[in-house]
């Protein structure tokens, strides 16, 4: 299983590290600066237990992501040819079926 504690951990330290690394074109941690750096590492059971109540859903944040990328793709694909006349709808379209 994906431990999603972990992803969250990194996900908000990011800015923090970000802020720590040296160079311009890539970032970059010495190894005193990775060592230094401090998270909070509670206990496998604390861990464990916050694995199983947020993984579902971060895994629906995940769906609803894809869903939105898709629907994007969607409008742009179709947009240009409504404005365009390349694509018509009918005329009476609200009464389609669901």
């Amino acid at each position: 299983m994906q431990n999603i504690f972990t992803d969250q951990i990194s996900k908000n330290s990011i800015k923090t590290l970000l802020g720590l690394a040296t160079g311009s074109t890539f970032p970059n941690w010495s190894r005193q600066t990775l060592n230094e750096f401090k998270v909070i590492q509670p206990q496998n059971s604390v861990i464990d237990v916050f694995n199983r109540l947020i993984t579902s859903k971060v895994q629906k944040v995940e769906l609803n992501v894809n869903e939105s990328q898709s629907l994007v793709k969607l409008r742009d694909t179709l947009l240009p040819k409504l404005i365009s006349g390349k694509l018509t709808l009918p005329a009476d379209h609200s009464k389609t079926k669901a």
